[in-house]
């Protein structure tokens, strides 16, 4: 996790925002602990339920047009 050994709030809000990286196309192929760490954000058991909303507009906005970092 970001701030340690175990969760906390950084992971949440942190993981919130590169997960929009998954909209706009933006790979983070040149940082693999930042990979890691998405994956394991991914995989918690609340990831799909607190993020339905989220994809829900992914789903509209993707495929766009965006600057990529």
């Amino acid at each position: 996790y970001v701030c340690g050994p175990g969760i906390a709030l950084a992971d949440y809000l942190g993981s919130g925002i590169v997960s929009l990286g998954d909209v706009i196309g933006c790979q983070c192929a040149q940082w693999p602990n930042v990979q890691r760490w998405m994956a394991t954000m991914k995989a918690r058991s609340n990831w799909q339920a607190t993020k339905a909303a989220l994809q829900g507009w992914a789903a509209i906005a993707k495929g766009a047009s965006y600057v990529n970092v």
